[in-house]
């Protein structure tokens, strides 16, 4: 409240001022806000808290299940992880490379693009609508020659092409509507992000307990868990994927809710969270609502100036790179994200964490490391849903 007078707490009887933390003090003297006790994780079958990436490690650090799912559950969380970027790279691909079937032929791609099939005879063959600038030069986006059959109807499509310019993209009208839907994206899109992110930060706080608590029964269970979770914070990077929620729907179908005791589960996270350490800057909090504001950004550009960010990021305007500018600008998401959670967290949160010369040296090897697996696994989903594309067909 302002105004108000300081407090005054004894400790040995010595009478000592404590300055009440004013708002942004708070906010940056305080620890972080995820690991707040009082945030319910929910009783069952109700756990909003909880999903598979939750009962993987919970499973993963519990001495009594047998090896065999010791060894499995790490890697229920990496697949999932995978899995939900994997239907976001879908997702953007079918927007910015649609696929089209020899059925429809061009009749599938927008203004501006051909379909790559177009002239095969069997109408179950799918391909991807391309730029119609490889139409004039005679040549497939690998290399390839058009046939001659395809050179000749994607020249009659790409008549009234615009050349140098993605014309889906530069025709595109912002409505009022699209305005408006896009102002609530804006709103709906950073709270998903962080509220994931948090959670993802208490999964990683309550492993690292479970672990440490349950080192000498767990064996060389706890080195493997620890070595498999290596992976898991690089996939960790993209939580942003995990607005999707696919993890919680999965608990819920294959997880009986007596394997997963919420009692254990609720205290175990609830001592986690007392026992963070804490240096005295909440750099985590900061880290994810600068990661929000990133979100909210590149969520504004390409939405509103797709095209000339394309060719900024590209060095060309052609439909297919879409994607590519996309995927890179995403990138640097990854890396703000990566690079703060592998650094600058732990050197600025940990008290117990020694400031020399060989923890900066080791975080910072740990935080390239990090944010290359990071960005190779984003990179490589996206690369997985262009090809898995190729083999869809509209109905």
């Amino acid at each position: 409240m302002p105004g108000a007078m300081a407090e005054t707490k004894s400790h040995t009887g010595v009478a000592v001022e404590v300055k009440p933390l004013d708002y942004f003090e708070k906010i940056t003297k305080t620890p972080d806000s995820a690991l707040r006790a009082e945030w319910p994780v929910g009783p069952w079958p109700a756990p909003w808290f909880r999903g598979l990436h939750s009962w993987s490690m919970w499973f993963a650090t519990e001495p009594g299940v047998s090896p065999m799912m010791a060894m499995y559950a790490p890697w229920v969380s990496v697949v999932m992880g995978l899995l939900e970027v994997f239907i976001m790279c879908c997702l953007t691909t079918e927007i910015t490379m649609p696929v089209c079937t020899s059925y429809k032929g061009h009749g599938d791609c927008q203004i501006g693009m051909f379909c790559e099939v177009a002239d095969r005879a069997s109408h179950t063959v799918g391909g991807l609508c391309l730029d119609c600038k490889y139409s004039r030069e005679g040549e497939h986006m690998n290399g390839d020659p058009l046939s001659a059959a395809l050179a000749a109807s994607a020249a009659i499509q790409c008549a009234n092409d615009d050349p140098d310019s993605c014309d889906a993209l530069n025709d595109r009208r912002v409505t009022i509507a699209a305005f408006i839907v896009g102002l609530v994206y804006l709103f709906i899109f950073p709270q998903s992000i962080l509220k994931q992110m948090d959670q993802t930060a208490n999964e990683e706080l309550m492993f690292n307990y479970r672990v440490k608590k349950n080192e000498a029964a767990l064996g060389w269970r706890a080195s493997y868990g620890k070595l498999a979770y290596i992976f898991f914070d690089t996939v960790a990077f993209l939580t942003f994927a995990s607005i999707l929620k696919i993890d919680q729907f999965f608990l819920y179908l294959f997880v009986h809710g007596r394997s997963f005791d919420d009692a254990a589960f609720k205290a175990d996270l609830a001592e986690a969270r007392k026992q963070a350490p804490f240096n005295g800057l909440s750099l985590a909090f900061l880290g994810r609502r600068f990661f929000g504001l990133g979100a909210i950004i590149y969520i504004c550009i390409y939405t509103f100036d797709t095209h000339n960010v394309t060719e900024a990021i590209m060095g060309t305007t052609e439909c297919n790179k879409v994607l590519d500018g996309m995927m890179y600008g995403a990138l640097v998401l990854v890396a703000l994200h990566g690079g703060t959670a592998v650094f600058a967290k732990p050197l600025l949160e940990d008290s117990a964490l020694p400031k020399t010369a060989g923890t900066f040296a080791f975080l910072s090897v740990k935080a390239v490391i990090g944010v290359v697996m990071g960005g190779g696994i984003f990179l490589a989903m996206v690369q997985l849903a262009m090809a898995l594309s190729k083999e869809v067909m509209y109905v």
